[in-house]
């Protein structure tokens, strides 16, 4: 009998054992090997992000003070490395002698003063900031990124007294900066914005690790997209299946369609992975408005599969402002509730806030009992707000995962 296939069954299995033995008895050390290996495919990285996350594995950005090259473990969590962020390269080993031979870095001029600036150099600095790998030193990123150039002057003028012996009389020795050189201040500058901030940080690192902008339509993308935009989800799609789909824009580029009419191929993002939207000349037209990069959107359309290509695309013919979706989508608002510990004053509490937010969608309860049945219950007599405060009033009561929005009545 032919036995190459058999002979390769054989081994996967016994690599899958190996990792599921090391994910379940060893996870921090399994997922920070798996992050390092997978940090230049951005599906595959989401993928390694929300399944540490989901195994309450914090995510740590990159630290001067804290990285090494490579992810390591920092305290239970999974640190990046220094050498994760773009423009970085060599210079991590730099940043990392440094560190050696002079400790923790207290400053921005500190650490100009103190590493190869030939390597550490501007466009590797401001990656830096970018990445929030400064974030440990005094300092906004805005501030720090204004006073990169100050620094850097700073550091070669340093380093120029110290190889000319050119140090002051009470520092001779001293492997601190001389008093004859005090650090500049750092520019005075506003805060970037919360938005700007986390879209550079995705620029040098490829994923938001700080935050994402998607975290306060969390409960819209949840409760009217059809599927995820997981890799493993897009896999499952038929061709011109009907599909909604909420997230963020990444990327857009017009096209003329041969009728002389604008198209657009665009990117839409959301916290799991990316799917590419294809907009004709009428849907273009009707929604160009909103179709805008950085835009967070709901869109509706038709599957797209095509031969060769990794990914499914989706045809947009619909789209809507995710801060629009909520008023216009929302029908019914769901509980889930447990029947083991379930007492009847427990029961009379959810009723209440349930009649303090009072409003126009359905309430459909999810009655989970010890045998692993599900009831869904929906009631004839209540019907909620499905408002921010309204959801977190009962969330304060059944827990923040126990309650999410629907575009159905049902």
């Amino acid at each position: 009998e032919y036995g190459f296939n058999k002979a390769h069954s054989t081994v996967y299995a016994h690599v899958a054992y190996q990792c599921a033995y090391l994910k379940a008895h060893y996870p921090v050390e399994f997922l920070t090997a798996n992050l390092s290996s997978v940090l230049s495919d951005q599906d595959e990285l989401l993928i390694i992000k929300n399944e540490a996350e989901r195994m309450g594995i914090r995510i740590l950005p990159p630290d001067v003070n804290a990285s090494e090259e490579e992810c390591c473990i920092d305290n239970g969590a999974i640190r990046l490395g220094l050498g994760t962020i773009k423009n970085v390269g060599k210079a991590a080993d730099a940043i990392l002698e440094a560190r050696v031979k002079k400790g923790r870095f207290e400053s921005l001029f500190d650490m100009c003063a103190s590493v190869d600036l030939r390597l550490v150099n501007k466009k590797c600095l401001e990656s830096l900031v970018y990445a929030g790998a400064l974030d440990g030193l005094k300092g906004t990123r805005a501030s720090l990124f204004a006073s990169i150039d100050r620094a850097i002057d700073y550091g070669n003028s340093f380093q120029r007294d110290r190889l000319s012996g050119q140090t002051s009389l009470f520092d001779l020795g001293s492997a601190t900066v001389p008093a004859s050189l005090p650090e500049p201040q750092l520019t005075d500058v506003p805060p970037w914005a919360y938005n700007e901030l986390l879209a550079r940080e995705k620029d040098v690192l490829n994923f938001y690790v700080s935050g994402h902008p998607l975290m306060r339509f969390q409960d819209e993308i949840k409760g009217f997209s059809d599927i995820t935009l997981r890799m493993d989800a897009l896999e499952g799609l038929r061709e011109n299946a009907s599909l909604s789909v909420g997230g963020l824009i990444t990327s857009l580029k017009t096209h003329m369609q041969r009728d002389g009419r604008p198209m657009a191929f665009l990117t839409i993002e959301d916290f799991d992975g990316s799917m590419e939207l294809l907009v004709f000349g009428d849907a273009y037209e009707k929604f160009k408005h909103i179709l805008a990069v950085d835009a967070m959107v709901l869109v509706h359309g038709q599957v797209s599969i095509r031969e060769g290509e990794k990914k499914p695309k989706l045809r947009v013919d619909k789209a809507l402002a995710l801060s629009e979706s909520r008023e216009k989508l929302a029908k019914s608002v769901h509980v889930r509730m447990k029947t083991h510990g379930l007492e009847e004053a427990f029961i009379k509490e959810v009723f209440e806030s349930c009649t303090k937010v009072a409003g126009a969608c359905a309430l459909v309860l999810h009655v989970h009992t010890e045998e692993n049945n599900v009831y869904r219950i929906r009631s004839r007599n209540v019907l909620v707000n499905p408002g921010k405060d309204a959801l977190d009033l009962l969330r304060n009561k059944v827990g923040k995962e126990n309650v999410w929005l629907s575009k159905s009545a049902a």
